[in-house]
């Protein structure tokens, strides 16, 4: 997930499911990606469809989890945001129709909904960035179908 040296921060892309998974999971990797960024360490950007998803999540994305959440995530969200390290990127209008037209491939094949849209956004903010793109393992279906799509995108799962 490096694409600087040693001595500069980290950067990366990150879903609506990872950016929830950073703000209010509990897995290993998810605390050690939250501390990298807290430290500085790791810079991420979060397309805006991405964040706009994230706001709207009620699970912490670890299918092993036994813990009761609360039923809204903003709080962890907003903290997490509120830290240095974390840029929420609006789209440009050419932006837009590219990440649509990304969707509508995704609809040919039966792959719809709000989380697949946004992964529309991260992995063309991802390639055009050429970082790689943090998502979790729960939300591996939303990139199917973008597989054909031409792009030398690095996925991380958390």
């Amino acid at each position: 997930m490096d694409r600087t040296s040693a001595t500069e921060t980290r950067h990366a892309v990150v879903d609506s499911g990872a950016l929830y998974q950073l703000a209010s999971g509990h897995s290993p990797a998810a605390v050690e990606l939250r501390k990298q960024v807290r430290t500085g360490d790791l810079h991420l950007t979060v397309p805006m469809a991405a964040f706009s998803v994230s706001s709207s999540m009620r699970t912490c994305w670890d299918n092993e989890c036994r813990l009761d959440h609360p039923d809204d995530g903003t709080d962890a969200l907003r903290d997490l945001l509120d830290r240095p390290g974390i840029e929420i990127r609006q789209p440009t209008a050419d932006f837009a129709l590219t990440a649509g037209s990304l969707y509508a491939g995704c609809v040919d094949r039966r792959v719809v909904g709000s989380e697949v849209l946004a992964a529309c956004h991260s992995v063309l903010l991802a390639d055009q960035e050429s970082v790689p793109l943090i998502s979790t393992a729960s939300a591996r279906y939303c990139y199917v179908p973008l597989s054909s799509w031409d792009a030398a995108t690095q996925l991380v799962f958390v």
